[in-house]
């Protein structure tokens, strides 16, 4: 009975007169070689990456590219014309044909993806480049449907590392959507993966961390002390030809900060990264040019990290979520990361995301197997017990935060503190699980106290730069304008992106209609974390909250939106000079 995870090799090197072999090898099992030649010419391929794009418009492209596509038959069969060169050129050997259908046969029979680990020797860098996620053989899509859990392997001097960690995997999840570039990434969306990413932390296996702010220099302070396994990164990326891979961080005020693919292999080098997933457009594509290492995904690897997922072209949005979504959850259930990149790929096959399945290309050069864990490995001693806590919590924590939305400055301003109390109690537990699995760890609550959703914002790029660079002192910030123009709107944008500068969380005052300064100062309370704010007498209520903004010990921000409504009574003004945080907007 054949072993169903054992893989097959095809091993891809140049020789001295230009051309190329392909050697497939499996344990046991000996070494086939034969020639491979390469089914189109460059300019082909350029053509034919180009068409993959999910935005290729066929009347919008040059006329050479048209003429190719209409060569290789149209934009419609595309994929499948491409697959099917490409199969036909790697096992165009007769006996490679035999046994790779006799292995792939086998694995059928397990009911297990074949494990097939393309390797590229050197001079190879224009067969690195090609789109090998489509292979189409004996009338389907091999990596589709998961016949076969295709890796790349580029070799070279550089000496394989292990991938395996203990348990619990630590994970640090990074979402970075510039105000100067497009949006990506819906309110919805972005909560929707949090909230499939952080329950992992109650499974067991995974603790899941966001990087805020999802600066580059705030990656490298995490990935020094953090202690983590896993990165995930979730924005815009792109591939120069010249300068290779990028992938774009924001800086401080939100605006774009490109990162080249080496700086982040600098900064992953000498870490505990096993694994790296880039949810990014063109972070796995490399060109003949730069060479085989030019690409983000494969950069990473030459800096030491053993495994890297990338995209090979641009990607969709939705189709980025759904594969990474699957992927950690596949990863958490202890699976390959060979198959859990294939099954991520299952949600995605769907003509609905426009044929993105082959887009995510893993990048491996693992010393043992593809695995993070071992399954059956137990968890650290006397954490369950933390772990329930933890999850009884996150559900208190969400409940009071609906509630918080929904009351307005004129409700019972109770919720407020008890959600400080909640995200309190949370901290403490997450921190004694930092300490009985040693490793830092990065905010793991919201800062943000009844502040609105802006479900749809797009532009005003300059204006959040502006107000962010303000908030970074510790002078009044005022958005004004002529009413409709989108100063709540715009100030919500801001607490929700620049949050992470008040550790002592950000307040949302609602004036409109001119609220009592005893109700205004009830709220102010309850987020200070006084409960009873509404049982203190009115002529204590303003030293209390003096005090209590004092307690906090750390930054703090009160937006009063609809702040005209109440400026014009003078104890409303003379009692916020008196109750100043350290930023108020």
């Amino acid at each position: 009975m054949p072993n169903p995870e054992r893989t097959l090799t095809l091993r891809l090197t140049a020789t001295d007169a230009g051309s190329y072999r392909l050697h497939l090898e499996l344990p046991d099992a000996g070494q086939q070689s034969a020639d491979f030649t390469p089914p189109y010419d460059p300019i082909t391929w350029r053509a034919v990456m180009l068409a993959l794009e999910p935005h290729f418009a066929l009347d919008q492209a040059d006329a050479a590219t048209r003429a190719t596509i209409h060569r290789l038959g149209g934009l419609a069969t595309l994929h499948q014309t491409t697959g099917t060169a490409l199969a036909r050129a790697l096992l165009a050997d007769e006996g490679i044909r035999a046994s790779f259908d006799d292995v792939l046969v086998q694995a059928e029979a397990h009911r297990q993806p074949l494990p097939v680990e393309l390797r590229f020797g050197a001079g190879c860098d224009a067969l690195a480049a090609l789109p090998w996620e489509l292979l189409y053989h004996n009338g389907r899509f091999l990596v589709a449907d998961t016949s076969i859990a295709l890796s790349r392997y580029p070799e070279g001097a550089l000496p394989p590392t292990p991938a395996r960690a203990d348990l619990p995997l630590r994970l640090l999840l990074v979402l970075s959507e510039p105000v100067d570039a497009s949006p990506i990434f819906p309110q919805r969306a972005r909560e929707e993966l949090l909230h499939g990413l952080r329950t992992l932390d109650e499974v067991g296996a995974v603790v899941v961390d966001l990087l805020r702010p999802p600066t580059f220099d705030t990656l490298i302070e995490a990935l020094t002390n953090g202690g983590y396994h896993v990165l995930v990164f979730y924005g815009h990326g792109l591939y120069d030809p010249a300068g290779g891979g990028q992938l774009v961080f924001e800086d401080p005020f939100g605006g774009g900060d490109p990162v080249q693919a080496d700086h982040l292999g600098a900064a992953l080098r000498n870490t505990g990264v096993r694994l790296v997933v880039l949810g990014a457009c063109q972070s796995a594509q490399v060109g003949e040019a730069g060479g085989m290492w030019s690409g983000t995904a494969p950069a990473l690897l030459r800096a030491g990290v053993p495994l890297a997922v990338g995209m090979q072209v641009s990607m969709r949005v939705d189709a980025a979520q759904a594969f990474i979504r699957q992927f950690a959850l596949s990863l958490a259930a202890g699976k390959p990361v060979t198959e859990a990149v294939a099954n991520a790929r299952k949600p995605i096959v769907r003509d609905t995301y426009g044929k993105m399945w082959f887009a995510p290309a893993l990048y491996g050069r693992p010393s043992g197997d593809y695995r993070l864990f071992e399954p059956a490995a137990p968890l650290p001693e006397a954490t369950a017990d933390l772990r329930a806590e933890m999850k009884t919590q996150r559900a208190e924590i969400a409940r009071l935060e609906g509630a918080v939305g929904a009351i307005g400055v004129l409700g019972q301003p109770a919720e407020i503190a008890r959600l400080r109390a909640a995200r309190a109690r949370f901290a403490r537990a997450r921190a004694e699980l930092a300490r009985r699995t040693p490793g830092g760890y990065a905010p793991v609550t919201s800062p943000l106290y009844g502040v609105p959703s802006n479900p749809v914002f797009v532009g005003r790029s300059s204006e959040l730069r502006e107000v962010g660079q303000e908030l970074s002192a510790d002078a009044p910030v005022v958005i004004w304008g002529t009413g409709g123009i989108g100063k709540t709107a715009l100030a919500i944008e801001v607490a929700h992106r620049q949050g992470w500068r008040f550790p002592g969380g950000v307040l949302w005052l609602d004036c409109r209609g001119g609220a009592a300064l005893d109700t205004l100062l009830g709220r102010i309370g309850a987020f200070c974390g006084i409960e009873d704010m509404d049982q203190v007498e009115p002529k204590k209520k303003e030293p209390w909250v003096r005090a209590a903004l004092a307690g906090l010990g750390e930054r703090c921000l009160l937006a009063w939106d609809n702040a005209e409504d109440v400026w014009g009574d003078r104890a409303v003004r003379a009692s916020s000079r008196r109750c100043r945080p350290t930023a108020s907007a």
